[in-house]
């Protein structure tokens, strides 16, 4: 396991099913509102990830973590600023 790389791996959204199919297919609602939390707690992790790669950098790195550590900081950043930490979303306007 290399924990300089991430994964090429990306996933399709979650079937969407819309709030009124709660009483019409209560299982397909049950699915999608397990694997939606599913999807945001990996997202989490994902996170979680990503700020300890930045803290090993900076201690490794001491007083030039300004200019050796940007790219997985800019990196981390970008990854909590999106909504939901960039966890799968889907619904009616989404593919």
């Amino acid at each position: 396991w290399d924990r300089g790389t991430m994964s090429d791996i990306r996933l399709t959204p979650y079937p969407w099913v819309p709030e009124s199919a709660k009483s019409e297919d209560p299982v397909a609602y049950a699915n999608m509102r397990e694997q939606r939390a599913r999807e945001i707690q990996i997202a989490i992790e994902m996170g979680k990830l990503l700020k300890t790669r930045v803290a090993e950098c900076y201690q490794r790195e001491g007083v030039n973590h300004g200019a050796n550590c940007k790219d997985i900081a800019d990196q981390y950043n970008a990854y909590m600023k999106k909504p939901n930490y960039g966890a799968l979303r889907g619904g009616p306007d989404e593919e």
